[in-house]
């Protein structure tokens, strides 16, 4: 069973990557590897600038997730 965190990266890249899953996974390794190192240093320095670095703990302290039950009708 996925994690909320783990759930969530899961559903949005499904979102935004999944009408190029084919295209993707066909690039070579080498390509994919370098896409994935310069994207995990954008946001590495994103997080850094906006000092929002290892800030799990103030997270988990003051965020209070709430359930929001949905129907099929919602999204029609």
């Amino acid at each position: 069973m996925l994690s909320g965190d783990d759930q969530f990266i899961y559903k949005t890249r499904k979102k935004a990557l999944g009408p190029f899953k084919r295209q993707i996974y066909s690039l070579p390794r080498d390509l994919k590897d370098k896409i994935s190192s310069a994207f995990e240093k954008e946001v590495s320095f994103l997080f850094e600038k906006l000092n929002i670095k290892d800030t799990r703990l103030f997270v988990d302290k003051y965020v209070k997730p709430i359930r929001v039950d949905k129907k099929k009708e919602d999204f029609f």
